[in-house]
């Protein structure tokens, strides 16, 4: 991202990077600080064998596929302590220019299965939306 003082980096990251050294605005990331021009090549290597993104992705494409994955190592079960009440929290405003892809995230988690249309519910928590 060019021009940015918003990126978003993991320590893991930052660290290899060597871009610690750098001053931190607490509240827009980097404070205008040109970074050394950095090299980063989507590789890495395993087992003494260099692998790129593309080999990982032609071996397993169901990474970056729309459909969901599915999780077949651990059933979630939501314990509630006796004498729970129902806690009922209204929806959050969501910006009028994101909407349209807000609707078509939510539409397509409920054509996959993954959330469903409900009338009336008792118990309900507000997403966060995040791009």
């Amino acid at each position: 991202m060019q021009n940015s003082t918003s990126n978003l980096l993991g320590v893991d990251i930052i660290e290899k990077l060597g871009i610690y050294k750098y001053p931190m605005d607490t509240e827009h990331g980097l404070v205008n600080t040109p970074l050394p021009s950095m090299n980063i090549k989507s590789q890495m290597k395993l087992a003494n064998r260099n692998i790129t993104v593309a080999d990982v992705l032609r071996r397993h494409p169901y990474i970056c596929s729309d459909r969901l994955g599915l999780c077949t190592q651990a059933k979630a079960t939501l314990l509630l302590k006796s004498g729970a009440r129902p806690v009922f929290r209204p929806k959050r405003p969501v910006p009028y220019a994101a909407l349209p892809d807000v609707e078509r995230e939510l539409d397509r988690l409920e054509r996959n299965g993954a959330i469903s249309k409900v009338n009336h519910s008792y118990w309900a928590a507000p997403i966060v939306v995040v791009k």
